[in-house]
């Protein structure tokens, strides 16, 4: 599938707008997760988008998969509804090839290779930064596709109490409660929350059943600062409960979950020129799983250090380097030939300009103690046509070590002769960001070397995705419009057939605006059709969602929303069943 015309034609599009009644806010976030750095979107060379805790209050999102479900690029699986298996695919690559970041600490299992997403509490979210295309260079083994970080909510110099609750379809229910501020040197911020649903049936093929889900959470951030050089902080994110599912063999089987992030990070700028900072961290993924069969339990542990110092030569160069150490360990139920194992990680990364040209280049080794070492690398440029026209550039190599699960898992699904994965991408886009609107295109190649197919664990050959997403948002007579789309043309070139869970379409178009105390808005969903594990083809959808908060006064707000307004049945994995219309009304209490 060849995008260059498909670029050409929208680029050539989004210029002949005019500019009649319509206006758009430039006011740019700042995100570190491209670089490891602070910079702000319009200086970062690699394809971003960030998600507020503003966003995700405004539409009503109750799961990370309802957040990130339409962002250009990433393409969101679920078995069923309400803390069952999530996964993600970002630029059609597997979902075991995003790294998700939780305030700088890797979170995943050592044995999927995956994070719980499901389990992630969005009340404990400030906000979220995808960075899409490859990593590897700056985080390691699986950022073939893109990087995720969570940042959990932290104290900010205003003392803020928070509270909502919430019911609706499903018998579903939450409460969450806050509390955030500072006293002198100190920031502080404490969140509890808790979500529960009787749910849906989640299997076609098994006995109708609800399969509910119940998910209590915490999460705790303090930093110390006593001066503009120095800072010591420590964070924890913990999730427990428990979750329903069907399988083909069984019903009625449950499994309790915990997961768990803690991390500290300390931080010293002895000059202007220079920074340095250390951090520690710990994720724990544990699922104890019982039914009709011998109950399984799975604990995975990651262990990581990482230490970066960062050199400010001028005003736009900046050299980081850096050293990190990670660690999986598991214990289970079911025997893997290995149950521990390291990886050492030595990068670094040259940030310049040149005149109005944005260079990046970045450079990593990484030694992993079972499939040995392995060198990765970014090139990127950026260069304004214009006052407001930018094009950027960028190559890069990633790599990812095969799983336990996909090494080791019995009954004919591990393979211990795998190789790991390798891949080369090219990218180049076009950016605009005053004027008529924001807008943003990119056109881009991925070719992966020993992509690990599902069952029996397999290399696949030559896999190759080719891909084009464009994003635009502006205002339109007072209504708020963002328009996100991706092309994909997801292939192993061995057979020449299309990956699997990958649509070659997708679109979402959120529209909102404020009327006095109202806040209305909806936003739509469409992807074609997927190919499943089966050969055959699930159906393409369109999902139109509609939400609507009200603000009674400075201080407290309702919220609600209608999921799925025209009761359309689809799937994102075969033969789960997904949620049908429902309703979910907040009532929320935030001191101004």
């Amino acid at each position: 599938m060849k995008f260059n015309k498909i670029s050409a034609a929208v680029a050539l599009g989004l210029s002949s707008i005019t500019q009649t009644s319509i206006a758009v806010e430039t006011n740019e976030p700042v995100i570190v997760t491209a670089t490891r750095t602070a910079q702000t979107t319009d200086e970062t060379l690699a394809s971003v988008t960030v998600i507020t805790q503003e966003d995700i209050e405004k539409t009503g999102a109750k799961t990370l998969a309802e957040v990130l479900s339409g962002v250009q690029g990433i393409n969101v699986t679920s078995n069923g509804a309400f803390g069952k298996v999530t996964s993600i695919f970002t630029r059609g690559t597997e979902s075991d090839h995003t790294i998700l970041l939780i305030d700088g600490i890797k979170f995943r299992s050592a044995t999927s290779g995956a994070p719980s997403l499901q389990f992630i509490p969005v009340s404990q979210i400030e906000r979220i930064e995808i960075v899409r295309g490859p990593r590897s260079s700056l985080y390691g083994s699986e950022a073939i596709g893109g990087v995720i970080q969570i940042f959990t909510k932290k104290g900010k110099k205003k003392n803020i109490i928070e509270a909502e609750t919430g019911f609706g379809s499903y018998d579903s229910a939450k409460a969450n409660i806050g509390t955030s501020g500072s006293a002198g040197a100190f920031d502080y911020a404490f969140n509890v929350g808790r979500f529960q649903t009787q749910g849906i049936d989640i299997l076609q093929t098994s006995d109708p059943d609800k399969d509910g889900y119940k998910n209590n959470s915490f999460g705790f951030n303090a930093k110390y600062s006593p001066d503009s050089r120095f800072n010591i902080s420590a964070n924890i994110l913990h999730a427990e409960g428990e979750t329903e599912v069907d399988n083909d063999y069984y019903n009625n089987n449950s499994s309790e979950f915990t997961n768990q992030v803690i991390g500290t990070t300390l931080s010293y700028s002895p000059t202007n020129n220079f920074s340095s900072k250390l951090l520690l961290g710990r994720g724990l993924d544990k699922n104890y799983g019982y039914g009709s069969n011998s109950p399984s339990i799975t604990t995975t542990k990651y262990y990581q250090a990482s230490w970066q110092n960062d050199f400010y030569f001028e005003k736009n160069r900046v050299i980081s380097a850096g050293l990190d150490y990670q660690k999986d360990h598991v214990n289970s139920t079911t025997n893997y030939a290995l149950q521990e194992r390291y990886n050492n990680g030595l990068y670094i990364q040259y940030l310049d300009k040149f005149g109005k040209t944005d260079l990046l280049a970045a450079l990593r080794h990484d030694d992993n103690q079972q499939f040995g070492e392995h060198t990765t690398g970014n090139l990127g440029f950026g260069f304004p046509i214009t006052s407001s026209l930018r094009i950027t550039g960028s190559f890069g190599t990633a790599f990812k070590a095969p799983t336990l699960n996909e090494l080791y898992y019995p009954g004919g699904y591990g393979n211990p002769n795998l190789q790991p994965e390798e891949s080369k991408s090219l990218e180049i886009g076009l950016s605009a960001k005053e004027g008529w609107g924001q807008w943003n295109i990119s056109s881009y190649t991925t070719k992966i070397k020993n992509l690990i197919a599902d069952y029996p664990a397999t290399n696949l050959d030559r896999t190759e995705i080719d891909g084009f997403e464009a994003n635009f948002v502006t205002s339109i007579y007072g209504w708020n419009t963002k328009f996100e789309m991706t092309l994909l043309d997801p292939k192993d070139k061995s057979s020449s057939k299309q990956l699997l869970k990958r649509p070659k379409r997708s679109f979402k178009l959120n529209v909102d605006k404020n009327f006095g105390k109202w806040d209305i808005g909806t936003n739509i969903i469409t992807q074609s059709r997927r190919l499943d594990y089966y050969g055959d083809f699930m159906g393409g959808y369109t999902v139109v969602n509609l939400f609507g908060n009200y603000s009674l006064d400075k201080n407290w707000e309702i919220r609600g929303h209608l999921d799925n307004l025209f009761d359309k049945n689809y799937e994102t994995s075969d033969r789960y069943n997904t949620q049908d219309r429902s309703l979910f009304v907040t009532i929320a209490y935030k001191t101004k």
